[in-house]
């Protein structure tokens, strides 16, 4: 997927000489703004949440330790580490198609429910 002919599927929105691709503080901005105008629904959020969110996933839909930890570009640890240096790019490709199947049912449901309370309510 591209976003607007970038080869990042998250580009930055301005033209930039450091990067590319959105800023590393830029989601860490958003949601410091979020709590500032008490719009979180949560009293503590931080962008590495998202992180542990999606290993935890990726664990309970299946997919194996050592390519859930490679879907989060973590290196492999201990001896492991030293002498497995290969990338389980066909492995890590298939469980995040996993984790995007299963977030897409997800938002399936939830859309079904707004459309049911939709049509009943004659919005």
């Amino acid at each position: 997927m591209r976003a607007f002919g970038s080869d990042y599927a998250f580009p930055n929105r301005r033209a930039s000489k450091r990067f590319g691709h959105i800023s590393p503080d830029t989601l860490n901005a958003a949601i410091q703004k979020l709590f500032r105008e008490d719009k979180m629904p949560v009293p503590h959020f931080t962008v590495h949440d998202l992180r542990r969110t999606c290993r935890s996933l990726l664990a309970s839909n299946g997919v194996a330790g050592h390519i859930a930890e490679r879907c989060l570009n973590h290196k492999l640890k201990g001896v492991e580490g030293v002498y497995d240096r290969y990338d389980y790019l066909d492995g890590r490709r298939e469980a995040l198609e996993v984790m995007a199947e299963y977030l897409y049912q997800i938002f399936l449901v939830k859309l079904e429910i707004f459309l049911t309370v939709v049509v009943r309510h004659n919005f």
